[in-house]
């Protein structure tokens, strides 16, 4: 299953997509390109140290890829 998470900060907002079955970010904005491949603990852990607002938008039943 695929989920879609928002990381807020004072300078931009972006978005990544997070695969639960293999735990990983799969997909970045260029920005944070540096999160593909970490588990959703370490981006979690690196939100609140930058505290940068991380939120779950929707989940792959809700998501429509183009």
């Amino acid at each position: 299953m695929d989920q879609l998470y928002q990381i807020t900060t004072p300078h931009f907002v972006v978005g990544f997509c997070y695969d639960t079955n293999d735990q990983v970010v799969f997909k970045s904005a260029p920005i944070i390109k540096y999160l593909n491949r970490w588990r959703i603990e370490q981006i979690a852990e690196y939100c609140q140290q930058k505290n940068w607002l991380l939120n779950l938008v929707s989940e792959k039943g809700e998501l429509k890829w183009l």
